[in-house]
């Protein structure tokens, strides 16, 4: 059984806002500053937990959300959250509906994955916070 199923969202979101964990709100920030910098009218989020950072995203520029977590009952509290703020919040129930494209891989093979299937990265670095805990972040532009 995969852990991650079985923590309930009030104690996955408790931790990683707590100060010496601070996953959640470095999470958020990059989130919101990667869309105030872009400016894109579609976004997925893959790892969205119950919506961390779409309290924070313009709902009247954002055109489509979409919130992706291994966990539905993550993404039924970010439905529940968020349903109404947005014209298009497609929260996927679980990250088994992207097969095709990733799995729980290393970033780089999932940047090859993405480009054949015709995504171009925009911005793809490592992110690290104060306590050394490193995250990949790339930014996907699908190819017309």
């Amino acid at each position: 059984m995969n852990p991650w199923l079985e923590i309930p969202l009030a104690d996955y979101e408790g931790r990683m806002a707590l100060p010496s964990v601070a996953q959640a709100p470095f999470l958020a920030d990059v989130l919101v500053s990667t869309v105030r910098s872009l400016a894109p009218s579609s976004v997925a989020v893959l790892g969205c937990a119950g919506g961390n950072g779409f309290e924070a995203l313009p709902p009247d520029r954002i055109q489509r959300l979409v919130g992706v977590d291994i966990n539905p009952a993550y993404v039924a509290a970010a439905r529940s959250r968020h349903q109404g703020r947005f014209i298009n919040l497609e929260p996927l129930a679980t990250i088994s509906k992207l097969t095709h494209l990733m799995a729980l891989i290393p970033p780089d093979h999932f940047l090859e994955q993405a480009t054949s299937l015709g995504f171009q990265a925009r911005v793809s670095r490592t992110l690290t916070l104060n306590t050394g805990k490193s995250f990949h972040k790339s930014l996907l532009q699908s190819q017309p």
